[in-house]
């Protein structure tokens, strides 16, 4: 009983390093995987910023029709529009009630459209409420997305930018749960070799002091 009593301290002694390494752990990448998303907010956001200077330089400067303007954000979806592995910027407009893309995306046409109510939930509703700022939401492929978007009033067009929160993340739950099942071995390793034989030796003295 006497043995079982002092075999359930350090199991107890133990238990409570594991817990405090895995806390200590847990708030480190944490604060490491805010610091990235906030990274990725002034990224996307640097991104729709200058894209919305470029387009107010093309009307105010130089006069660019609307064609022009078109033609010219086709090109950058060409030349420009990744960002890490799934991310993409990506242009559209209003038109009525809807939102029409100006720049063909990945999985979409230049004709699609996405209805008022659709955009609401999206970056896009920037087109109906004139808004421009970061966001974290399901876009129109229902995607969690990490977005910034810009708004041209002038022309009633927006400018998205967006990444899956997915790509950000998973690189962040891979390394902690290794980090985690790495501290684990480690704890129990030491247990084994170290903790327990050296309480096993300190009880047995005592038990014969005891005596």
């Amino acid at each position: 009983m006497l043995r079982l009593f002092q075999y359930t301290k350090t199991i107890l002694l133990i238990v409570i390093f594991s817990i405090v390494t895995i806390t200590i752990s847990s708030t480190s990448f944490f604060l490491l995987f805010k610091n990235a998303q906030n990274g990725v907010y002034e990224r996307l956001t640097d991104i729709v910023n200058r894209e919305k200077s470029s387009i107010s330089i093309l009307v105010s400067r130089y006069h660019a029709s609307e064609y022009e303007i078109i033609e010219y954000l086709g090109l950058v979806r060409k030349s420009n529009s990744a960002i890490g592995q799934q991310g993409e910027v990506f242009f559209v407009r209003q038109k009525n009630d809807s939102i029409e893309f100006i720049a063909t995306t990945p999985g979409t046409n230049p004709s699609d459209k996405i209805s008022q109510k659709e955009a609401n939930s999206s970056p896009l509703s920037s087109l109906f409420f004139k808004k421009s700022g970061t966001i974290e939401c399901n876009d129109f492929k229902n995607r969690k997305v990490y977005a910034a978007f810009a708004n041209v009033e002038s022309l009633k067009l927006a400018i998205v930018a967006e990444i899956p929160t997915d790509e950000i993340s998973r690189s962040f739950k891979t390394n902690l749960l290794f980090v985690l099942i790495l501290t684990m071995l480690i704890i129990t390793f030491c247990a084994y070799i170290f903790i327990f034989p050296l309480f096993d030796k300190i009880y047995r003295n005592e038990y014969e002091l005891r005596m």
